[in-house]
């Protein structure tokens, strides 16, 4: 398992923990294919309609399906995505900041930065300096919304791409 993954695991354990996480009654998650699919193409523009047909519903009904098996919206759930990646890199490579940025998705250093921002607490290189020297690794949380409450198994094994 990776450090992204165990990251991820940790962080959807506490928030299933305190019921953020409404599970499917039958244990199953109907958005598991869009899921998928996200997981393969976070970099790339990924619509909402690709990841509904993905999962083989409308666009509307997808949107509340996914936020009621993630807790999250679809785009909330790419963006988190997007930084879990963005993390495991930070960490294990010497890239610059900005080359991360493109490298999950985001088309400007400074988009990059406020995502990271608004989702980790903190800039991209305090980050990286924090992570490096504490030899901790930190979650992915967010000032703004929840962050990700996952409460399947079958889907953490899908969230964080493999470094």
């Amino acid at each position: 398992m990776t450090e992204a993954q165990m990251v991820l695991h940790e962080v959807v354990a506490r928030f299933d923990e305190e019921g953020r996480a409404p599970v499917p009654k039958n244990g199953t998650m109907t958005v598991g294919p869009a899921i998928l699919l996200a997981n393969r193409r976070y970099v790339a523009e990924l619509t909402v309609a690709q990841m509904a047909a993905a999962a083989q519903m409308s666009r509307f009904h997808f949107i509340r399906v996914f936020r009621r098996e993630t807790g999250l919206t679809p785009y909330g759930f790419l963006m988190r995505l997007r930084i879990a990646r963005a993390m495991a890199l930070l960490r294990e490579t010497d890239r610059p900041v900005h080359r991360i940025g493109q490298e999950v998705g985001y088309l400007n250093a400074a988009a990059f930065s406020r995502a990271f921002l608004d989702l980790a607490g903190m800039s991209p290189q305090v980050y990286r300096m924090t992570a490096r020297t504490e030899g901790e690794t930190m979650r992915v949380t967010s000032r703004t919304a929840t962050p990700p409450p996952v409460g399947q198994a079958e889907a953490l094994s899908v969230l964080v791409p493999m470094v």
